[in-house]
């Protein structure tokens, strides 16, 4: 069995999609199955380490995707040579590829997020998605509350298979991991006694997090926001705690790496994802800070599945989205209320033990490779 992944990016370009993407293939790796991945990366380059990764830069960007044609030459050499294919979408270059030279080999259609905000975009590529559906042996989504809505649901759902995002259990991999232990300790002396409030990801206007920032002014002093992540919100989100002389309280981390990540994720008391739109799928750093059994706050996303990661009143709190006032006050309700906050760290961990552990999910995709 041969298996080639067609991703957008994959790590160290790290983000959601990117870790599923290298967890599947790590697990697939480690089970004697010849697997490939196919992504645009900084340079161009082929990683020979484990399974074959190769990584075309783009040429230029356009309509926030990335376009090389050494991906495609590449990737049709690919695709003729795997027995199946593996395509994560949203991926338009990916797509064309599918398309032009998928032929009649087994197709995954791994549809993680709508494209958004690009009308005209969805408009001239609607007629290759439904072609590739209908040739996808499966169409895969990451919960069932996404794929409801689902602009082809009606015609194709009989092919939807809903395989939940699973992470590695990051608190495991803290406590055999030197370097993170180090930098956590550093940033225990660093912020003493305060609690902490940490949220990860891209810089940019659907990840809300102009919300979180002015959450803050409703917080006690001792009571701190990290936002770790780059892009192109950078500047506005830093005038915005200027201006607002929330210097003391709300910290911009930057790029972190991922040993940094798992310091935060231990430190922290609170973990946070104030995104604004169904752009947020899914939401895999809350599944993340949930293998450390961290309390969750949310928003209420309609249709995203991140209403089915954290449950209200269990795992965390959902907030309604744009509304900074709502988020201080859970935040502040999970501080003053030991047995609450004690209670719903306890159900995070439970749940991500559940529902979300790679192994569990990662088998799910073997199965389904072996069966069909």
């Amino acid at each position: 069995m041969k298996i080639l992944h067609i991703s957008k990016f994959f790590p160290p370009n790290f983000g959601g999609i990117e870790n599923q993407v290298k967890s599947i293939c790590d697990y697939l790796y480690n089970r004697k199955v010849k697997v490939e991945v196919l992504a645009f990366g900084k340079k161009n380059y082929i990683n020979r380490k484990k399974y074959n990764i190769y990584e075309f830069k783009p040429i230029l960007k356009l309509f926030s995707q990335p376009l090389s044609i050494k991906y495609i030459i590449q990737g049709r050499k690919l695709i003729k040579k795997n027995e199946i294919v593996h395509y994560h979408y949203p991926n338009i270059i990916g797509l064309i590829l599918c398309f032009l030279f998928v032929g009649n080999k087994r197709l995954y259609f791994h549809w993680h997020s709508d494209i958004l905000n690009q009308r005209y975009l969805n408009l001239f590529f609607s007629l290759i998605e439904k072609n590739l559906l209908k040739r996808s042996k499966k169409i895969i989504f990451t919960s069932l509350y996404y794929a409801k809505k689902f602009k082809y649901y009606n015609s194709f759902k009989k092919k939807i298979q809903i395989i939940n995002c699973g992470t590695d259990n990051l608190n495991s991999e803290f406590k055999k991991n030197g370097e993170a232990k180090k930098n956590y300790f550093k940033l225990k002396k660093k912020f003493k006694s305060n609690k902490i409030i940490y949220s990860i990801g891209r810089l940019v206007p659907y990840k809300g997090f102009k919300y979180l920032i002015l959450s803050s002014k409703f917080l006690q002093n001792n009571q701190k926001i990290l936002i770790a992540g780059i892009g192109k919100d950078y500047d506005y989100l830093k005038q915005l705690i200027d201006y607002n002389n929330l210097n003391e309280k709300v910290f911009l981390l930057g790029k972190v790496t991922h040993n940094e990540h798992l310091s935060y994720l231990k430190l922290c008391d609170i973990f946070c994802l104030p995104s604004i739109s169904k752009n947020e799928a899914f939401g895999v750093a809350l599944i993340e800070a949930m293998s450390f059994g961290k309390p969750i706050i949310s928003t209420n996303i309609k249709d995203s599945g991140v209403n089915f990661v954290n449950k209200h009143n269990i795992t965390g709190f959902r907030a309604p989205i744009k509304n900074s006032k709502k988020l201080s006050n859970l935040i502040l309700r999970l501080f003053r209320n030991k047995r609450i906050y004690r209670d719903i760290s306890l159900n995070s961990k439970k749940r991500y033990q559940q529902y979300f552990t790679s192994n569990k999910i990662n088998k799910i995709f073997l199965n389904m490779y072996e069966s069909d």
